[in-house]
């Protein structure tokens, strides 16, 4: 059931994890509607190598474990980040295009 609403439907995501660590079902790095996606707390980041966020305009992350070397820069080729900015130990960043609409 996750798997089928996440890439085709959920337009938002804002999670945050306190314990155990949790991991991602990997249909959620393929999402075509998420627009915002927040991800703090104890979550396991192991992102396939073609992972693809075509419509993503803002992602935080926070305190999430990462699963090797590679985790977060194949998280971060899945989208064109020019912005990266750091609050509160989150780490936040803005497409290019969302910042040139403002």
């Amino acid at each position: 059931m996750v798997c089928t609403t996440i890439p085709h439907v959920m337009e938002k995501l804002d999670l945050t994890v306190t314990n155990p660590l949790v991991g991602l079902p990997f249909c959620l790095f393929f999402s075509t509607m998420l627009v915002p996606l927040s991800l703090i707390g104890n979550i396991f980041l192991n992102p396939p190598s073609a992972s693809r966020f075509p419509n993503l305009r803002i992602l935080v992350l926070g305190s999430a474990e990462y699963a090797n070397s590679e985790s977060l820069p194949t998280l971060l080729t899945a989208l064109l980040v020019l912005i990266l900015g750091i609050h509160k130990h989150s780490l936040i960043l803005f497409p290019w295009q969302f910042l040139q609409n403002e």
